[in-house]
């Protein structure tokens, strides 16, 4: 069990994890073009956005976006986990757990929390996370696209 930050190799595993994930739990649109977007934006701002890939031996079977936001309200560096997708093979190994264990390490400033969100019809995330002590925000999220 493995986790390290993305390489230009990875391309492949990444997408096809991507195009998994959103098929598997349609909360949205992705496609390849998105995929790689996201991978720029991150090489280019890599204290902002990291991409970290889950390997067991030589297989890629997970990955996660994790972005730093700063939050007024917490005083600190909040983490939001964008993506977390684990292929099903490799489910039920505790790779969620290590991985939000140790999120904190991937950047360099101290880190107050972390926050995520999942579909209203993925129950099986949410009781993942619940183990993992995270909570419900008593805040909504809201979105408008521009």
């Amino acid at each position: 069990m493995q986790y390290r930050l993305y390489e230009p190799a990875d391309i492949d595993s990444l997408v096809t994890m991507a195009m998994a994930l959103y098929e598997e739990d349609p909360g949205g649109f992705m496609s390849a073009e998105q995929v790689n977007a996201t991978i720029a934006y991150a090489l280019a701002h890599p204290e902002q956005l990291k991409i970290v890939v889950f390997q067991d031996g030589p297989d890629i079977v997970g990955y996660a976006l994790a972005l730093a936001v700063w939050s007024s309200e917490w005083s600190g560096i909040m983490i939001h986990v964008d993506e977390m997708y684990i292929c099903p093979r490799a489910r039920g190994r505790s790779w969620s757990r290590r991985f939000m264990e140790n999120l904190p390490q991937w950047f360099s400033q101290p880190v107050v929390g972390i926050t995520l969100e999942t579909t209203p019809a993925n129950c099986l995330a949410e009781q993942v996370y619940r183990r993992l002590g995270f909570v419900p925000s008593t805040n909504r999220h809201w979105i408008k696209m521009l």
